[in-house]
């Protein structure tokens, strides 16, 4: 999968990200049994890198396909749900 020319985490290079995943053949046949529904990620900010504020990404997956996409800055860190 590529989303060269996007900035990560920016939302082209998500957007980029989520046709990559439905263009890819070998993701679709090991996935088409997930219907668990969406996966969120948050980034801790990484000023370093040019990241000054958490991120998160959320994907819509669903049998082998990247039904929607979004990302952004999380506003409220206190209402994610940390899992682990």
């Amino acid at each position: 999968m590529t989303t060269t020319g996007h900035a990560f985490p920016s939302t082209e290079w998500v957007a980029a990200y989520g046709a990559a995943i439905n263009a890819s053949d070998e993701y679709r046949t090991a996935s088409t049994d997930w219907t668990h529904g969406s996966v969120a990620l948050v980034l801790p900010a990484q000023p370093a890198i040019g990241m000054p504020e958490d991120v998160g990404i959320w994907l819509d997956l669903e049998r082998g396909v990247c039904r929607a996409r979004a990302g952004g800055v999380v506003a409220d860190r206190g209402a994610v749900h940390q899992v682990g």
